[in-house]
């Protein structure tokens, strides 16, 4: 587990990475976002017809298909919740290196920093009541609920982060592997201070026919259950999810949460595949 971080604030300090093997990887300086980022922010709501329901989350399991489904952008689908989708190109890294990242960074603040320097504040990771954490690199995060505090757009927001294997988002080990999905990351989020649950996340590395490798990200947004903020958990607030959907998270907030995911995966992109080499053990 990690351990709590006192303060919290934007960078690094000085003393911050003192002693840190992974201190070269610190950069402050961040990417403008894509082409495609730009289009889809001036887009606004896209269609619902080109966007896919949580129920239908192993449509993913699919080479991309922009004449059917958007890859970035966000909607209001039929269900009423808020989607968004994001796709990030990720030359050069892989579906172990993405598992290894999301157990390693989790231990110390510091790590949590690089993948984001300006809008990373903190995080602390905590095991489940009911999961033995795994001693595999490659699933450590299956044991944790995160803690993290970060700016999305102008606002902090204090969230729990618990991840769950794919097979609980209905994704397959054959579905995934046949097209070319090297791994999945699915977690159900809330609010870190207090047991309120309202979406789910799935980043998926996928290598194209191409070869081209691209991180899909998709957030689905104003699910709520009271109860701990784990898959399947929780006793779902209809009223509590119409009023999160429709006054408590914006068009603004969703705008920001495209943007603040594109330059974070964007960010880890041109750090990780040599963080790995160096790091990774096993």
């Amino acid at each position: 587990m990690s351990k709590p971080h006192a303060s919290f604030y934007r960078g690094m300090a000085p003393k911050d990475l003192i002693g840190k093997s992974y201190a070269k990887y610190w950069n402050a300086d961040m990417a403008p976002v894509s082409a495609a980022v730009t289009a889809a922010l001036s887009a606004g709501f896209q269609s619902s017809d080109r966007a896919i329901e949580f129920e239908e989350v192993a449509a993913l399991q699919a080479a991309p298909d922009e004449q059917r489904y958007f890859e970035t952008g966000y909607a209001r689908l039929a269900s009423d919740l808020l989607y968004v989708a994001v796709s990030t190109p990720m030359p050069g890294v892989t579906g172990k290196m993405i598992l290894w990242w999301f157990g390693w960074h989790g231990e110390e603040t510091q790590r949590y920093k690089l993948w984001h320097p300006k809008d990373h504040l903190s995080v602390q990771t905590y095991a489940k009541i009911d999961a033995i954490q795994s001693i595999d690199p490659l699933a450590r995060h299956l044991g944790v609920v995160s803690h993290v505090k970060e700016y999305i757009g102008d606002q902090i927001q204090s969230l729990a982060i618990s991840f769950s294997p794919p097979e609980t988002f209905g994704l397959t080990a054959k579905a995934m592997a046949d097209a070319g999905i090297e791994a999945a990351i699915c977690a159900r989020i809330g609010y870190s201070f207090a047991p309120l649950a309202f979406g789910h996340l799935v980043h998926m590395v996928q290598r194209l026919p191409t070869g081209k490798v691209v991180m899909r990200s998709r957030f689905w947004l104003g699910d709520v259950t009271l109860g701990p903020v784990m898959e399947k958990r929780g006793k779902r607030l209809a009223l509590g999810g119409m009023i999160a959907r429709h006054l408590i998270i914006s068009e603004v907030q969703i705008r920001a949460l495209l943007v603040h995911c594109a330059e974070e995966m964007q960010h880890l992109a041109g750090f990780l595949p040599s963080l790995y080499a160096d790091h990774h053990r096993g």
